[in-house]
């Protein structure tokens, strides 16, 4: 609890007997606290609890306070040990300007106040029983003043901040609804104004909408912009984005250490996509030196955080040995998680396990099930590794056609593997009327795309 005034006084004497400083200042405490000011003053309990505690407590005390009041019977007793140490810290600090409003008032009885120690002659001095309370309380109250003015500026700005977050929180969900609809007109003007209100995911969606050109012109410098204005914030979805700029140079020069940079602040902020793409940097070897130890450990926190692609990386490292010992087991289990997650790749590796027997059984069915379930989601070589297993009969009846159909749905979408066996299947007639002329044109479209198998076959058909 913050407490705004500091009663300092001297409690026990020499022979643990309570003094009359001690009594004056419960009086005082009493009248203060009755008009509502927030008042501390150590009990006898504290001070016994020893050096060490009873600093602590009393430090933290003379931090918050902005007025001490030292209540004295003689210099004696201010100058005692405790009393001492508490008026000149809180002096040291006033002089210092770390307390630029802060206060020193003595409150004494019996003395003189030319017998107060000289660090204290320049306070407000008060007399017991010749100055009422009130007078105290009203310099007090002075004092306190510009603090009260503060704090309730402070308390005024921070419930408008309060109402302009409320309200950036309801622009922030009205835009998303649009969103969800691809309405990104609509949402593009509440994104904006939750985020003029401070609202960072706003700043951080503003960024994707730009980065995209979902709504507005594409543009890769205001993308950047909000995602800085959201990092900058702590938003971790702005690190993360801004770290994909520098990885793919959009809007900026491309800089893999400044990628490296925010993927790691995003990643300490526990964004499971930077802690994946931080393992991506140090499975390529971008930015950083290759390491696939490195790698490993980024896509395992990731994946132990429900990361399906980190799942998927870590599982392909495991399946082909790389900064971990090759074990098909651990790829399958991995696998199957992203799998079951919904991620295609992971169902098609799967499919490929079980088609081969790495790590199971080899079971075609099982692989067919598996590249079914991925193809039907639109991953192409599942779809093309589901031809093939028509095509040669593998855990299911042999049927060129079926192997066509799904080599055709697979090259449509651009998968060239696909490509160059569709042009295969016209060659040699296989499920299809022979068309060389067809042949070469897949071949041709394979090649096209950078597919060399497809370039060979080009040569092959050279004079047919």
């Amino acid at each position: 609890m913050s407490n705004h005034i500091f009663i300092s006084c001297k409690k026990l004497d020499e022979h643990g007997v309570q003094t009359r400083d001690a009594e004056i200042a419960a009086e005082v405490y009493d009248f203060l606290t009755g008009k509502g000011l927030s008042v501390f003053l150590s009990t006898f309990t504290l001070e016994q609890l020893g050096a060490s505690a009873y600093k602590n407590a009393v430090d933290q005390a003379l931090d918050s306070a902005s007025v001490l009041v030292a209540i004295g019977t003689s210099a004696h007793h201010l100058n005692s040990r405790w009393v001492r140490y508490e008026w000149d810290s809180f002096s040291n600090a006033v002089r210092s300007g770390s307390k630029p409003n802060g206060r020193v008032f003595t409150y004494i009885e019996g003395m003189s106040i030319r017998a107060l120690p000289r660090a204290l002659g320049h306070a407000q001095t008060f007399v017991h029983g010749e100055d009422p309370l009130e007078r105290l309380y009203n310099f007090i109250n002075e004092a306190l003043s510009p603090l009260v003015e503060k704090r309730e500026r402070e308390e005024q700005l921070e419930l408008e901040r309060d109402q302009r977050l409320h309200s950036a929180t309801e622009w922030l969900a009205e835009a998303q609804r649009h969103i969800d609809t691809f309405n990104y007109a609509n949402a593009l003007p509440l994104l904006q104004k939750a985020a003029d209100a401070g609202n960072t995911v706003a700043m951080a969606n503003l960024g994707l909408l730009y980065e995209y050109g979902n709504g507005v012109a594409q543009d890769y410098g205001k993308a950047r912009e909000w995602y800085q204005k959201g990092a900058d914030a702590g938003n971790p979805t702005g690190m993360k984005c801004l770290g994909w700029l520098y990885v793919a140079g959009l809007g900026v020069a491309q800089d893999f250490g400044k990628a490296r940079e925010w993927y790691q602040k995003a990643a300490d902020a526990g964004n499971t996509d930077a802690m994946k793409n931080l393992g991506r940097l140090y499975e390529h070897g971008f930015g950083v030196a290759q390491d696939y130890g490195k790698a490993r450990e980024w896509f395992q926190k990731a994946a132990d955080a429900g990361n399906t692609n980190a799942m998927y990386n870590l599982a392909s490292l495991y399946e082909h040995g790389l900064g971990v010992a090759q074990d098909y087991g651990k790829a399958r289990e991995w696998y199957q998680k992203a799998a079951d997650a919904g991620d295609t790749y992971a169902m098609k590796n799967l499919g490929s396990l079980y088609e081969h027997g790495l790590g199971v059984a080899q079971a075609y069915s099982k692989a067919r099930e598996w590249y079914q379930k991925a193809a039907e989601a639109g991953n192409t070589d599942a779809m093309t590794n589901l031809g093939l297993l028509y095509e040669y009969g593998n855990g299911v009846d042999h049927a060129y056609g079926k192997a066509h159909e799904w080599f055709q749905k697979a090259a449509n979408a651009g998968n060239t593997i696909a490509m160059r066996n569709l042009g295969l299947l016209y060659e040699h007639g296989n499920g299809v009327d022979q068309d060389y002329g067809k042949a070469r044109e897949w071949f041709q479209k394979a090649a096209d795309a950078g597919n060399a198998d497809a370039k060979r076959e080009l040569e092959r058909l050279r004079g047919k």
